[in-house]
């Protein structure tokens, strides 16, 4: 199946951490990862700290934290418009699992998902993460050390012994696709993380698959554009109208209420957001693509926190 994502590339990464002592986990690491993530970067590649916003230094064209962490809009650019950033070129996949406490010697690991470019800054993702763990994780720095990165092929391509990186594979829209399968006539999306979709200004509590379809229709095209360098013709109101079209058969989803702090605004932020199971019945040829490549970038509000991750399952009749 031929698409308009053939050639959008992402890579898939697991880091993976042994904890030295004992330390707790709050009760979704996404937030938490993400701030000392963001700060341990800005700490570690920044060389004009005298400076208060990225915006205003001279070197923000050529700055690693200021295209992964604040993304400006490249100037001259007709899309986003109305907006002064653009969607991160990474997401975070915090652990799901349960642990609300990491014993001395216990592994944690969470993914990394880099799209287009942002793979050519690896190193300093490794590098930060490796700081980061020597600093230590969660609210009380829990000293860990990062022991392996493993990347979507399952090549080793960091370990703490060697010291050691290697080049991670990347992999295309095509391959992601052609390894789905075939197009399902019904289609499973179980959302594992909150996810915080907005319609009409406003956030959406019940949901049809034309909500989901269209942010994540406009966020791939973005992605693509801004970090793969690619700008596909794409029928944004054909296809959304098409969306319409299909039917919600299961909705299983309840609202999850949660926040986070927010260093930078001084205040708690909301993050609560959708989770659960919702089965959709229809004719999926032009969405499929679309689909697959969602469950790798996940979709909605605060996506680099790791919110709006989805698990897709196709049954074909």
């Amino acid at each position: 199946m031929s698409s308009i994502f053939d050639d959008f590339t992402l890579s898939r990464l697991v880091f993976t951490f042994r904890s030295l002592e004992d330390f707790p986990l709050p009760s979704y690491p996404g937030s938490t990862l993400r701030g000392a993530f963001g700060y341990a970067f800005r700490k570690a590649v920044c060389i004009a700290k005298q400076q208060k916003r990225c915006e205003d230094c001279i070197l923000a064209a050529n700055c690693a934290y200021n295209y992964i962490f604040e993304t400006p809009r490249p100037s001259g650019t007709t899309v986003m418009r109305k907006y002064e950033k653009v969607p991160h070129p990474f997401v975070l996949w915090p652990p799901l699992d349960s642990r609300r406490q990491i014993k001395k010697g216990e592994t944690l690991s969470f993914g990394l998902v880099l799209v287009g470019r942002a793979l050519d800054y690896l190193p300093y993702f490794v590098l930060v993460m490796d700081e980061l763990a020597t600093r230590g994780l969660g609210k009380e720095r829990g000293k860990c050390r990062l022991e392996k990165v493993v990347d979507c092929r399952e090549q080793v391509i960091y370990d703490q012994q060697k010291k050691e990186l290697l080049p991670a594979s990347s992999e295309k829209g095509a391959e992601l696709i052609r390894r789905a399968g075939d197009v399902p006539s019904r289609v499973s999306l179980d959302f594992l993380t909150n996810l915080r979709l907005v319609r009409d200004k406003r956030i959406v509590r019940r949901l049809t698959f034309q909500d989901i379809y269209r942010s994540l229709l406009r966020r791939l095209a973005i992605l693509q554009r801004f970090h793969c360098g690619l700008t596909p013709e794409i029928d944004f109101r054909g296809l959304i109208k098409q969306a319409a079209a299909v039917e919600t058969v299961v909705d299983e989803t309840r609202w999850q209420e949660s926040r986070r702090w927010s260093t930078r605004q001084k205040n708690y932020m909301p993050t609560g957001g959708l989770r659960g199971r919702m089965v959709f019945a229809g004719d999926f040829e032009p969405f499929w693509p679309v689909l697959v490549l969602g469950a790798h970038v996940n979709v909605g509000k605060n996506t680099s926190f790791g919110l709006g991750r989805y698990c897709l399952v196709s049954e074909v009749f």
